[in-house]
């Protein structure tokens, strides 16, 4: 939703899992200012203090049914240089990955329409043990941090994402 547009500057709020705000200046560039609660008091991360990783030769899958989310991801992942891939459920995620082994890692969403990403993604490494898969929820439960990793996930993140911790996670695997 835009909440202010005037000669090329533009200011737009989306919503979903993650809470961050979407600055448009002009035609081109996007400043994104993610907010999240750390220790009972409100942090607010610029992509730009966010550390710059090289990830030119890696494939990522993002895995995510919420569009706003998938777009934030997709802005800050594309600064990586890595070939970024999208899809909208569990189903599509693992036939991707089925057509597609050379994906290095997968982002996986937990409550996905069709199939739930423990399912995918215990299904994913059936066939491809050697992909990372982190799972990444909005609904954080003791169990499902267990059942993440009863599915094979490599690591489980919530919702909203720190971004340095995310990309931190992300380049422990990938580098």
């Amino acid at each position: 939703m835009d909440i202010l547009s005037n000669q090329g500057f533009k200011i737009s709020f989306f919503s979903g899992p993650s809470k961050f705000i979407g600055i448009k200046i002009g035609h081109g560039g996007v400043i994104f200012l993610n907010f999240l609660i750390v220790d009972n008091k409100l942090k607010i991360q610029m992509m730009e203090d966010l550390p710059k990783y090289r990830w030119g030769s890696k494939n990522i899958l993002v895995v995510e049914d919420d569009e706003s989310s998938a777009y934030l991801l997709g802005t800050y992942l594309k600064e990586t240089g890595a070939s970024i891939s999208y899809t909208t459920d569990g189903n599509e995620a693992v036939e991707f990955v089925r057509q597609h082994p050379e994906t290095d890692l997968v982002l996986m969403d937990i409550l996905l329409p069709d199939k739930d990403g423990f399912t995918a993604t215990k299904e994913i490494k059936a066939f491809h043990s050697r992909v990372v898969v982190i799972a990444q929820t909005a609904y954080a439960f003791s169990m499902d941090q267990l059942e993440a990793k009863n599915a094979g996930c490599d690591a489980y993140l919530t919702k909203p994402l720190n971004m340095s911790l995310l990309l931190d996670k992300m380049d422990s695997y990938l580098s």
